[in-house]
């Protein structure tokens, strides 16, 4: 238990800043405001009951940070047990678990009111994929079929964690040096069961959930795989080496990763080859090489076959921290469980603090800028009854200047503090929030183009600082270009 409580505080460092902050983001908006659910519809069903049950209700209500704190303890326990599983919990290693969250994109989950608890367990439950809950194989095997259904009707992009898993776990029977045919059995019952899980969630709970409409936010399996998984293979890479980090050093990441955990497999294996003769030993030796390949792209492989890619959903990276937890594992086995491989988890670490920190800030001065606007709009409609014009945007809105300065340091906050001003559902929900209410003319509609193409012809009602304002009848254009329509 002292354990728990010392990952709880350390955990409990990284997300304080959000907490403060005290963001509504994206869908926390109509949740809390509105109090639907809609997991159920996107083919998430144990979230809808998840959060029912904690709500003693099916309307949502804001209670954070509740369900953020929740998502703590929950994953504190998971570092617990990994730790009680694969090393005794040793204390020179006790860092070795938290390298999970050393992983930018983990702050949008950490940002949810509400699906930092749905997501964050869904990663809990991926962690138990690990533990052997019983001393049958075959038993073990059923428990990680469900933990995969679990996974999947909680946050489908966690499955990723599983897969990336699936690798640790065949390394470390490595590193334990047992029979081969006794690794090959274990890691076919593994991926076996990962399969069976994700059938059984496609064919049998998605058809029966699944409500949402096929759109860039909701893609489904493509019909042209080989294509398609290339095309997202790029979009992917090419997008997170460009935020990872400033100045183009990105690209350096995934490469180093590769090193570090191609030596490490080269001198796991090695001894294993030193104890075990034969062709099936030769065959795990292979095998391990292949594997170091195979799981950087499991950080993102069940996204890989999606119609299109979702880059800029950085939720969706939440296999990365698995991957460097895989990384840092595998160079611990490397040294024979020394505590120099968690020796590097402190700074990096460290760096997610002060990144979590910029990302709080920067959040919750743009939030500030935000209210000035939409203030600005309203009194420049004072005039206009609620919820009888559209209100069209055109145009860059203006950012937060801290945001600007924190993004050269940072350019992935450029994604993560969401720039609300646009045409899309998320801008009239959280005009409405903030005290102005219009209507949503929705996304890529007849009077947004229209609207967008002729506003230059409508009435000029208000020029300010940040933008010029156009009525026509029941459409108001929003100008953040401020372009000259005398010319």
């Amino acid at each position: 238990m002292k354990q728990i409580k010392e990952y709880f505080i350390i955990i409990l460092v990284l997300v304080a800043p959000i907490i403060l902050a005290n963001i509504y983001y994206i869908d926390d908006i109509g949740r809390s405001t509105l109090g639907y659910r809609f997991w159920w519809e996107d083919g998430r069903p144990l979230s809808d009951l998840l959060m029912s049950v904690i709500m003693f209700s099916g309307t949502m209500a804001d209670i954070a940070p509740v369900p953020l704190l929740a998502a703590c303890i929950m994953l504190s326990w998971a570092f617990y047990r990994f730790g009680k599983e694969f090393f005794n919990n040793k204390k020179g290693l006790f860092l070795i678990p938290l390298s999970f969250l050393i992983n930018p994109f983990f702050v949008e989950i950490f940002s949810y009111r509400f699906d930092s608890l749905t997501i964050i367990f869904s990663a809990v439950l991926s962690f138990a994929f690990l533990f052997n809950f019983s001393r049958n194989n075959y038993t073990n095997a059923l428990i990680n079929t469900a933990l995969v259904v679990g996974v999947m009707c909680l946050y489908q992009a966690s499955v990723n964690i599983v897969l990336i898993f699936i690798s640790l776990s065949f390394f470390f029977d490595v590193y334990k040096l047992k029979k081969p045919f006794e690794i090959i059995k274990m890691s076919a019952l593994r991926v076996a069961s990962t399969l069976a899980g994700l059938a059984f969630y496609m064919k049998i709970i998605l058809p029966l959930t699944l409500m949402s409409e096929h759109s860039d936010n909701h893609p489904r399996v493509s019909d042209n795989l080989i294509t398609t998984v290339i095309d997202n293979l790029n979009a992917y890479y090419s997008y997170v080496q460009e935020v990872i980090l400033p100045y183009g050093m990105g690209s350096y990441i995934l490469p180093t990763l590769i090193i570090i955990s191609l030596i490490s497999a080269l001198i796991v294996s090695y001894r294993y080859l030193k104890v075990n003769k034969g062709k099936f030993a030769w065959l795990i030796f292979a095998a391990s090489f292949v594997i170091i390949f195979i799981t950087p792209v499991a950080a993102i492989g069940s996204l890989l076959v999606l119609d299109n890619p979702m880059v800029r959903f950085a939720r969706i990276y939440i296999g990365f921290g698995a991957y460097v937890l895989f990384v840092l594992f595998l160079a611990t086995l490397a040294c024979k469980e020394s505590k120099v491989p968690s020796l590097f988890v402190l700074p990096l670490y460290l760096y997610m603090i002060v990144f979590t920190c910029a990302y709080a800030n920067a959040s919750k001065h743009q939030a500030s800028v935000d209210k000035q606007v939409i203030d600005s709009i309203k009194g420049d409609t004072k005039e206009i009854d609620y919820n009888t014009n559209y209100i069209i945007f055109n145009g860059a809105p203006p950012r937060s200047s801290i945001l600007l300065n924190s993004q050269r340091n940072f350019p992935l906050l450029d994604t993560l503090v969401v720039s609300y001003f646009g045409n899309w559902m998320w801008a009239y929900n959280y005009m409405s929030m903030n005290g102005l209410k219009q209507r949503d003319p929705g996304f890529n509609s007849e009077i947004v183009n229209t609207s967008i193409r002729d506003f230059c012809n409508y009435k000029q009602i208000s020029r300010a600082q940040d933008y010029n304002l156009y009525h026509e009848g029941i459409n108001l254009v929003v100008d953040f270009s401020k372009k000259d329509c005398m010319k």
